[in-house]
Protein backbone atom coordinates (compact mmCIF):
# COMPACT_ATOMS: atom_id res chain seq x y z
CA UNK A 1 0.00 0.00 0.00
CA UNK A 2 2.97 2.25 1.02
CA UNK A 3 4.55 1.61 -2.49
CA UNK A 4 1.11 2.76 -4.39
CA UNK A 5 0.51 5.82 -2.66
CA UNK A 6 4.65 7.12 -3.70
CA UNK A 7 3.37 6.16 -6.92
CA UNK A 8 0.39 8.09 -6.98
CA UNK A 9 2.76 11.22 -5.41
CA UNK A 10 5.39 10.97 -7.24
CA UNK A 11 2.64 10.81 -10.58
CA UNK A 12 0.86 13.78 -9.14
CA UNK A 13 4.58 15.90 -8.86
CA UNK A 14 5.05 14.98 -12.55
CA UNK A 15 1.60 16.00 -13.63
CA UNK A 16 1.21 18.99 -12.01
CA UNK A 17 5.07 20.36 -12.22
CA UNK A 18 6.25 19.03 -15.90
CA UNK A 19 4.79 20.66 -19.22
CA UNK A 20 3.25 17.81 -21.30
CA UNK A 21 4.48 16.40 -24.28
CA UNK A 22 3.94 18.41 -27.53
CA UNK A 23 1.53 16.89 -30.19
CA UNK A 24 4.31 18.05 -32.61
CA UNK A 25 6.88 16.00 -30.93
CA UNK A 26 4.04 12.64 -30.57
CA UNK A 27 2.50 13.58 -34.35
CA UNK A 28 5.22 15.83 -36.85
CA UNK A 29 2.40 15.72 -39.47
CA UNK A 30 0.04 17.19 -36.98
CA UNK A 31 -1.30 21.00 -38.78
CA UNK A 32 0.27 23.97 -36.34
CA UNK A 33 -3.26 25.11 -35.56
CA UNK A 34 -3.95 21.64 -33.97
CA UNK A 35 -0.86 21.64 -32.02
CA UNK A 36 -1.37 24.74 -30.90
CA UNK A 37 -5.48 23.75 -29.83
CA UNK A 38 -3.94 20.52 -27.82
CA UNK A 39 -1.34 22.95 -26.23
CA UNK A 40 -4.17 25.57 -24.66
CA UNK A 41 -6.14 22.47 -23.55
CA UNK A 42 -3.57 21.12 -21.91
CA UNK A 43 -2.16 24.51 -20.20
CA UNK A 44 -1.20 23.97 -16.33
CA UNK A 45 -2.93 27.30 -15.75
CA UNK A 46 -7.05 26.88 -16.10
CA UNK A 47 -7.29 30.45 -17.02
CA UNK A 48 -5.19 30.07 -20.29
CA UNK A 49 -7.76 26.48 -21.09
CA UNK A 50 -10.10 27.43 -23.99
CA UNK A 51 -13.50 26.55 -22.78
CA UNK A 52 -15.82 23.90 -25.19
CA UNK A 53 -17.47 26.88 -26.85
CA UNK A 54 -14.07 27.94 -28.01
CA UNK A 55 -12.92 24.35 -29.07
CA UNK A 56 -15.71 23.64 -31.07
CA UNK A 57 -15.52 26.52 -32.47
CA UNK A 58 -11.91 26.28 -33.64
CA UNK A 59 -12.42 22.54 -34.64
CA UNK A 60 -15.56 23.42 -37.10
CA UNK A 61 -13.63 25.98 -38.48
CA UNK A 62 -10.44 24.02 -39.49
CA UNK A 63 -12.12 20.76 -39.82
CA UNK A 64 -14.63 22.95 -42.21
CA UNK A 65 -11.70 24.66 -43.73
CA UNK A 66 -10.14 21.29 -44.64
CA UNK A 67 -13.81 19.28 -46.13
CA UNK A 68 -13.97 22.15 -47.88
CA UNK A 69 -11.44 23.73 -49.16
CA UNK A 70 -11.27 27.33 -47.93
CA UNK A 71 -12.06 28.79 -44.75
CA UNK A 72 -15.87 29.39 -43.99
CA UNK A 73 -17.49 33.29 -44.37
CA UNK A 74 -16.98 35.77 -40.96
CA UNK A 75 -17.97 32.01 -39.07
CA UNK A 76 -17.18 34.08 -35.92
CA UNK A 77 -20.29 33.24 -33.18
CA UNK A 78 -21.15 36.10 -31.19
CA UNK A 79 -20.16 34.53 -27.92
CA UNK A 80 -16.38 34.12 -28.96
CA UNK A 81 -16.15 38.02 -29.38
CA UNK A 82 -16.06 38.44 -25.66
CA UNK A 83 -13.78 36.12 -25.16
CA UNK A 84 -10.73 37.21 -28.03
CA UNK A 85 -8.85 38.93 -25.53
CA UNK A 86 -8.30 35.45 -23.33
CA UNK A 87 -4.95 33.85 -24.57
CA UNK A 88 -6.17 30.55 -25.80
CA UNK A 89 -8.38 31.82 -28.25
CA UNK A 90 -6.07 34.71 -29.32
CA UNK A 91 -3.02 31.93 -29.97
CA UNK A 92 -5.23 29.93 -32.31
CA UNK A 93 -8.08 31.96 -33.70
CA UNK A 94 -6.00 35.01 -34.85
CA UNK A 95 -3.06 32.46 -36.65
CA UNK A 96 -6.12 30.68 -38.64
Amino acid sequence: MLRQARFLELLSDKICSEEPTSLARIRPDADDWLIKLIASMTAKDPVERPVAEEVAHILNVHLNRDELGGGLEDSTPPWLVMYAGTPCVRNVVAES
